[in-house]
């Protein structure tokens, strides 16, 4: 974990994604940003979550990307991009991608759960 300060919600979302997640490693790619994490996977080290919590014009919510670096369809090598405002569905999405679940999986998670928006690119 990085020892940057987040504000209430993005430290939150943290603690619940680090929570027993031995998989999952926080990088130090989102330090100086307040409202950003940055995680990647210790089981599939080519998966990454990006989020950013206050999307959207209401300051509510998440942008939960899911990155696969051996994609190259993409500048950043994101498969899928999600806005919630659930953060339960943020901590979920990127515990499955972390842990190497099927992209389709992954997003099948979104079912009936407060989804702003939803992009899928690739079947990772």
């Amino acid at each position: 974990m990085t020892g940057t300060s987040k504000d209430h919600p993005t430290h939150e979302l943290r603690r619940e994604i680090m929570s027993g997640a031995d998989y999952i490693a926080e990088t130090d790619r989102a330090d100086l940003l307040t409202i950003t994490l940055s995680f990647q996977s210790t089981v599939r080290p080519e998966r990454h979550v990006w989020i950013d919590s206050r999307m959207g014009e209401s300051g509510a919510g998440f942008t939960v990307e899911l990155e696969d670096w051996n994609y190259e369809e993409t500048w950043d090598n994101t498969v899928a991009s999600v806005d919630t405002e659930d953060p339960e569905l943020a901590r979920d999405l990127t515990r499955a991608w972390l842990r190497g679940e099927a992209l389709d999986d992954c997003l099948a998670l979104c079912a009936g759960r407060g989804i702003v928006h939803r992009s899928g690119t690739a079947n990772s």
